[in-house]
């Protein structure tokens, strides 16, 4: 197969623990953040404009390069840094201690999280996950244009989508995405930030247990000491904070099932909460538009039993216009009421209502 074909791992390695260590220079973390949304952006923008294939619809509470993206955008942050990596998966990243993130509580992974911060000034590990699902749709769309080129599918000068790049310069602009993504550099620079976050995260644990008494001041002292050596321990048999998981390596089915069962509770959580929100405005709708149709049923009474009125009695003198208005006042008054209380048994009732509504 042509050298554009090749496996992109074949064409670079990707970025592991023992590449990074041996990097001296680290890449500013504005040009991380920078690159890492170009990509973004290219990718996404490939993907929905291809005539080659069937764009994978995005699926709200679903992973995804394009879910990651938008959570990034929106400024919802991902699952605490100290979220362990899924036990079926340890065995795929042995560089990778764990010691310090088994049995934590994700303290962080609450739904509705969010920042302020635009992408651009958010935190370089709040990045991380997107890095993950780069490196997999890279990987993932390489492999298909590849295959569809070596099984006659598609020819190398076939254009992706019309007056668009053809598939061997698309290969070559992934392949160079590829480059840059596992830049050493680049690669340092978010293995730092990740494990000063985990670091943090940690260290603000330890800091709620001590305050809620669940340790003594000798212990919070002594794990504290011990976590700020791990970020930092370079000696052989030191327990070293885990930062980047080098998932490089990965096949993209295997990074998507890593991040799925990392962001599970958390997307599930969002979802129930947005669920809840939306059978609350269904059930405010309901109850509006059953107010006023109570509204329009009375008026239409009221305009019936005048009508009657006049029919049998013609029109009113002032003083029965004036004894009819009175009347219709008071049944007014007694119509709002009834409407009132229909309503406050509605409100007590509202917790059995039907949750598939």
């Amino acid at each position: 197969m042509a050298t554009w074909a090749s496996s992109l791992l074949a064409i670079r390695p990707a970025a592991s623990q023992a590449i990074v260590d041996a990097t001296t220079a680290t890449l500013p973390a504005e040009s991380v953040r920078r690159v890492i949304l170009l990509v973004c952006n290219e990718l996404l923008n490939m993907e929905a404009k291809t005539t080659l294939w069937n764009a994978p619809i995005p699926k709200p509470f679903t992973i995804s390069l394009s879910t990651l993206y938008d959570r990034l955008l929106d400024g919802k942050l991902p699952p605490s840094p100290t979220k362990v990596l899924s036990p079926g998966l340890e065995s795929q990243a042995s560089s990778q201690t764990l010691t310090w993130t088994q049995n934590t509580q994700t303290l962080s992974s609450m739904p509705n999280r969010t920042t302020s911060l635009t992408p651009e000034d958010r935190p370089l590990q709040d990045f991380e996950d997107v890095y993950y699902a780069l490196l997999a749709k890279l990987q993932d769309l390489h492999e298909m244009l590849s295959v569809r080129v070596a099984n006659g599918f598609t020819l190398p000068a076939t254009p992706i989508f019309p007056s668009g790049p053809t598939v061997v310069e698309t290969c070559a602009q992934l392949q160079y995405f590829w480059h840059v993504l596992n830049d050493p550099c680049l690669a340092k620079a978010l293995d730092e930030a990740v494990r000063r976050a985990r670091v943090d995260s940690l260290h603000e644990e330890i800091v709620q247990k001590l305050m809620r008494e669940q340790i003594t001041e000798g212990d919070a002292g002594q794990l504290i000491e011990d976590l700020y050596t791990s970020l930092n321990a370079a000696k052989e048999g030191e327990e070293r904070m885990p930062g980047l998981a080098w998932v490089g390596g990965w096949a993209p089915s295997m990074i998507t099932a890593w991040l799925e069962e990392k962001y599970r509770s958390l997307l599930r959580r969002e979802k129930e909460a947005w669920e809840w929100e939306q059978r609350e405005k269904r059930r405010e709708l309901r109850q509006q538009r059953k107010k006023e149709r109570m509204v329009k049923e009375a008026e239409n009474r009221e305009r019936e039993r005048e009508q009657a009125w006049r029919e049998r009695y013609g029109d009113p003198t002032p003083e029965w216009e004036a004894a009819l208005m009175k009347k219709a006042f008071v049944r007014e008054a007694d119509s709002v009421q009834e409407i009132g209380r229909t309503l406050r048994r509605s409100a007590g009732g509202k917790g059995s209502c039907d949750e598939s509504e």
